[in-house]
């Protein structure tokens, strides 16, 4: 026997099965800081749908990236080496 119980998310307001929807408290700190910032309703009882989830991960992401093009400092030092040696490499737009 399945379960069709229905609930609804807390930041569309849209009704899911539970399946679509992921718990509060197993929601990562920094995206449920993110979601209470815009929902202050945001608790670790409180249900999210994939689709919202997404929508705020894709935020931290795009605000992750736009901090290191901001501050390139904070990218890992080999990495930014191999990139120079790399851009060192490019002539003419093709490698040598």
């Amino acid at each position: 026997m399945t379960n069709h119980h229905k609930t609804n998310c807390t930041v569309c307001g849209k009704s899911f099965s539970m399946s679509d929807l992921r718990p509060g408290r197993f929601v990562r700190p920094l995206m449920a800081d993110r979601i209470s910032a815009d929902h202050p309703e945001w608790n670790a009882d409180a249900y999210i749908c994939h689709g919202d989830l997404n929508h705020y991960r894709s935020q931290y992401v795009q605000n992750v990236l736009a901090s290191l093009v901001e501050y390139p400092s904070r990218i890992d030092p080999v990495a930014q080496r191999v990139g120079d040696d790399e851009r060192d490499r490019l002539v003419d737009g093709k490698m040598t």
